[in-house]
């Protein structure tokens, strides 16, 4: 099978670069769950003014924890499942240090199980971190795959797998259902039951919405891409009690505002280069603006900030009825005064 070439380019930090904000620079972050407490905190690690804005009592998003009275009038935090942290996520565990450089709070995870309603279980825990020892160890202990499964799968297909290209990927594969592939492969149903389903909700995908392209890339990240296979650890208690309280701490120290129970209602482009941010009371004004929610929220938010859906990178939204047609540039974020008009960041 015939592959284009890859280009990979490793882009050394520069030294000469600044490492802090011009004093006086503020941003205003929009969502309190992973990415935009990260936001936050590098920016204000940078020395930014940082104000983040989250709609729950607590922070954490889908990670989140929050405080439950019980009958006999105990505390109990609930959370929205069971979450571990793969020993691959660099970037993640980086940001965790800031609370815990050791990392003292997490305890490996003995077992891998997978189980089911319909099949019976099984367990992946153990299996070598290289390929192709995991996946020649993968078809040799699970009971959902065999040497049949291997021996009548389609190889052009099955060779996907273990060609992983970020563009070329996701062009030729975005649009096919991961179910489709699947079959395509001709996986047996305890085979995309144990193992395919069970990843997909690990990630909060509905099997039937999750893309080829996506579970290639699954795939990729977590058999092939690492040297560390599918060891993860977990805390030893709560997020809130063990992520969130701290991580609220260490953005306070560095100057930043953090108000839970806030939700961003809409935004506008305002005088000054600024954005408007509405809120249940009152309003912010920042030039500098990340919008790190979930997709349905940031639907909404756009959908209830018509002006700030109109901007464009590049080119102004249309003047509001009390503005010149000659007015300035709309806000940006991580912009100058004098940069054209930008649309507010989003993290995902």
């Amino acid at each position: 099978m015939s592959r284009e070439p890859r280009t990979r380019v490793l882009v050394p930090a520069d030294p000469a670069l600044p490492r802090a904000v011009p004093a006086g620079t503020e941003a205003v972050v929009v969502g309190g769950g992973i990415a935009g407490v990260s936001a936050a905190v590098v920016l204000a690690e940078r020395g930014a003014a940082v104000t983040l804005l989250e709609a729950a009592p607590t922070l954490g998003g889908r990670l989140g924890g929050w405080p439950h009275t019980l009958p006999d009038g105990t505390e109990q935090v609930v959370e929205h499942g069971f979450h571990a942290f793969f020993r691959h996520y660099h970037t993640w565990r980086a940001l965790l240090r800031r609370i815990d450089p050791e990392l003292g709070f997490l305890r490996p995870v003995g077992g891998y199980p997978v189980i089911s309603r319909e099949w019976p279980p099984e367990d992946l825990t153990g299996l070598p971190g290289t390929a192709p020892f995991n996946l020649i160890a993968l078809f040799a202990r699970s009971p959902s795959l065999g040497l049949r499964d291997l021996l009548r799968s389609r190889q052009l297909v099955a060779a996907e797998l273990l060609a992983y290209d970020r563009i070329r990927t996701t062009a030729r594969y975005d649009e096919v259902p991961a179910a489709r592939f699947l079959a395509s492969l001709g996986m047996s149903d305890r085979a995309q039951a144990m193992l395919f389903e069970a990843f997909a909700r690990s990630f909060f995908a509905h099997p039937g919405a999750l893309s080829a392209a996506e579970l290639i890339a699954m795939f990729h990240y977590y058999f092939l891409g690492n040297p560390h296979g599918i060891g993860f650890d977990a805390p030893t208690t709560d997020h809130r009690t063990a992520i969130w309280q701290p991580f609220a701490q260490y953005l306070e120290r560095h100057g930043a505002q953090v108000r839970t129970a806030t939700p961003a209602r809409a935004i506008a482009p305002a005088d000054g280069h600024r954005w408007r941010v509405e809120l249940d009371h009152g309003a912010l004004l920042t030039r500098h603006l990340v919008l790190a929610t979930e997709p349905p929220a940031l639907r909404a938010l756009l959908a209830a900030s018509p002006q700030a859906a109109a901007v464009r990178r590049g080119s102004p939204p249309g003047p509001p009825p009390s503005r010149s047609p000659r007015r300035s540039p709309s806000p940006g974020c991580g912009s100058t005064a004098t940069s054209p008009p930008t649309a507010p960041r989003s993290a995902r």
